[in-house]
């Protein structure tokens, strides 16, 4: 009581004093509005405060059921509340506009949320990742986004939800029918789960593959235009509508000074799955609802057994069935020819011929395989008849089956890319069947698969004719000479059309030896002499090569020969092959030992090599005894024989022989023995060019490593 007193003495005395009326009036006003403001200034923390002088109740029933609903208004509206006695005497005056325009400052949001991480990506609505940091610190075409351009109040939304306006009006605002002015993998990335449309299955990702566009399918994703209507400025402007097209400046001062929602200017925008493509518009289907199930199937590129979808590439561009089984005829069929026609309506000339060439090639897969498939059915009725329980591999050989029917009766030229696979998915179910039953040596006759890479591309592009490349990057590049040595999936994707997977590595494995090329190669028993070949004769690579991938020597059949073997080229036979030479005069494992019997009595390479005189080639079984007598018609294979099989027998001894403890003399004859078949074998003609020597070397090695392994044991 004390204390009041104290406070209050003052103004009672003020009161009882003998001041002017209008100062007492004054002071006393003063100190009212002030007790006032001092009151409402903590009631104001109080949400229900606030919607005794604002019109804001639906606001404030959002909020009170909103994820803020313990957060009081003043803490995201700080509004100066230490000075609400002003307001208070417009708002008695009725020159107070109660409709509050709410701005929040995104220092106020970061307040509260600065612990949240706002550079990770945080999961939206369909698995959409969403990161905040990349909205509010970069330009978004342009604009400069605030917490509140997406966290603003929707009409029929709890307060401050997300509003997917907004999203749909930066996304889609200015861009063409079915497409994204940010393009659609923004927001859904990539697509990887099989879905399903018109009764048929398919992936994403393979069409994607084959740069298959969104819009393509999803033909209307938006309903809307976001456009801005100029009497929205009227709600809250009255005449100043001068700068309506400076968008630049409306949207700083609108979004970025006063926190203006996107949706209070611009109409409204919807997404989704507005229209979707038919799958092939079939117009016939009324009646004959399911006699082009399989070619749809198969056109589509999905309902194969074991391999993922694969849209034909027409399907991709929206070819609809009609597009190319035309009626120029008008009789109500639509034949080969006039197929043919419809492709060079489209394409050009030279396409028809490709159309011919992908029914044959189908045609001759589907009879290289087949005979395996009945094979394989007869296999399992067989072992099935027998007793044998063979449920495990049958639902392999239904998924071959159907894989095989799905191909011959939804007609493989309608994808000639899913047909293939799926025909080689047989090959593999029908050999792993055989083995699992104990049949190893089977095998699918693949030889009309495609499995050649260059065949496989050759499908289209023996029409379709390579660009002239000359560079790749800042390399020179003859496209066209590669062209000739090397596949085409060296350099080029095989599943992704028209991907180069090529790298400076790719070139490099083949070109690394080309500024040092190896001189007196050993190929097979020749000695050959690069720079003979290509130097002094301007012989080009390709003429021996099969391919530049110098990794794996490739060599045409029958090259050397071809040139060397003619009869005015022959001249020294021991330049070329040394190995056999050596081995008739007597010069083995570099010791001199009598010539061969043949050699001694003056018989030339050429007299038994080339007796016609025209071509070079090995002398058949009974060729002796047209020199000598019908005795020596089986001498040839008698000697071929008995080398073969003490070669044989000298083999097994070298391998049976431990190159452990052993002295070195004993090493010494151990390696001899492994020089002496290397030599056989190098030389080709199994001990003919010297059978004496040879057989006795032969017998005089087995003889000392037989003596080794008994000292072994």
């Amino acid at each position: 009581m004390a204390l009041l007193n104290k406070v209050f003495s003052p103004f009672g005395k003020f009161l009882r004093s003998k001041n002017h009326p209008l100062i007492k009036i004054s002071v006393i006003l003063f100190l009212g509005l002030l007790t006032l403001n001092g009151i409402y200034y903590f009631a104001s923390a109080y949400n229900p405060g606030c919607v005794m002088c604002h019109y804001m109740k639906p606001y404030y029933e959002q909020s009170s059921h909103s994820v803020h609903k313990d957060v009081s208004c003043v803490t995201c509206h700080p509004s100066r509340r230490i000075l609400t006695a002003p307001y208070l005497l417009r708002y008695l005056a009725g020159s107070y506009n109660p409709r509050p325009r709410a701005e929040v400052d995104d220092n106020v949001c970061l307040d509260c949320h600065e612990a949240q991480d706002l550079k990770k990506q945080t999961a939206f609505e369909m698995n959409i990742s969403f990161n905040h940091s990349d909205h509010l610190s970069e330009l978004k075409r342009g604009k400069k986004l605030r917490c509140t351009s997406c966290h603003a109040r929707g009409e029929f939304e709890e307060h401050f939800a997300i509003n997917k306006n907004v999203c749909f009006t930066c996304h889609f605002k200015g861009a063409k029918t079915g497409h994204s002015a940010t393009s659609c993998n923004v927001c859904h990335g990539y697509p990887k789960k099989i879905v399903e449309h018109g009764g048929f299955k398919f992936s994403h990702e393979s069409y994607l593959k084959i740069g298959v566009d969104c819009s393509q399918c999803h033909l209307d994703v938006t309903k809307g235009d976001a456009e801005v209507e100029k009497k929205r400025c009227f709600q809250c402007h009255v005449e100043r509508t001068e700068e309506f097209s400076n968008v630049e400046k409306i949207h700083n001062v609108h979004i970025n000074e006063r926190g203006v929602d996107c949706e209070e200017c611009h109409n409204q925008i919807e997404h989704g799955k507005m229209k979707m493509i038919n799958t092939l518009e079939a117009n016939c289907e009324n009646c004959h609802q399911l006699r082009h199930t399989p070619q749809r199937e198969m056109y589509i590129g999905s309902e194969g057994r074991g391999v993922g979808s694969i849209p034909s590439r027409m399907f991709g561009a929206q070819v609809s069935c009609e597009g190319c089984h035309v009626d120029l005829n008008n009789d109500g069929k639509s034949d080969m020819n006039e197929r043919r026609q419809s492709c060079i309506k489209c394409h050009s000339d030279g396409y028809d011929k490709m159309l011919d060439k992908w029914v044959a090639s189908i045609d001759e897969s589907l009879n290289a395989v087949e005979p395996g498939l009945e094979y394989t059915r007869q296999l399992l009725n067989s072992e099935r008849s027998r007793g044998r329980n063979v449920e495990g591999v049958l639902s392999f050989f239904k998924d071959a089956e159907d894989n095989f029917n799905l191909v011959k009766d939804g007609k493989g030229v309608h994808n000639i890319d899913y047909a293939l696979k799926l025909l080689i998915n047989v090959a593999s179910n029908l050999e792993g069947i055989n083995e699992n039953l104990g049949n190893k040596n089977f095998r699918v006759n693949r030889s009309k698969l495609m499995s050649d890479e260059n065949e496989y591309c050759n499908l289209c592009h023996f029409v379709i004719q390579p660009k002239n490349i000359t560079k790749f990057g800042e390399d020179q590049f003859p496209h066209s000479n590669h062209m000739k040595f090397i596949q085409c999936t060296k350099c080029h994707s095989r599943d992704e059309h028209k991907k180069i997977t090529a790298t400076k590595e790719t070139c490099e494995s083949c070109h690394k030896n080309f500024s040092s090329i190896p001189e007196n190669l050993k190929y097979k028993s020749i000695l050959f002499s690069h720079n003979l070949h290509t130097t002094k004769n301007n012989i080009e690579c390709k003429t021996c090569h099969l391919t530049i991938d110098f990794d794996k020597i490739q060599i045409k059949e029958n090259v050397c020969s071809s040139c060397h073997h003619k009869k005015e080229n022959i001249k020294n036979c021991a330049k070329c092959h040394p190995v056999q030479n050596n081995t008739y005069e007597g010069n083995i494992l570099s010791v001199k030992l009598d010539p061969d019997l043949m050699r001694s009595g003056g018989v030339a390479c050429a007299d038994c090599h080339m007796p016609n005189k025209i071509n070079v080639s090995k002398p058949g079984n009974d060729f002796c005894a047209g020199c000598h007598d019908a005795t020596y018609t089986s001498m040839k294979t008698d000697w071929v024989n008995e080398i073969r099989t003490k070669s044989g027998k000298l083999s097994i001894l070298i391998k049976n022989t431990k190159n452990q403890n052993l002295t070195e003399e004993e090493k010494s004859k151990l390696q001899k023995a492994k020089s002496l078949v290397s030599l056989i074998k190098a030389d080709g003609s199994n001990g003919l060019h010297n059978y004496m020597v040879l057989s006795s070397l032969l017998d005089n090695a087995m003889k000392e490593l037989n003596a080794i392994t008994k000292e072994e044991n």
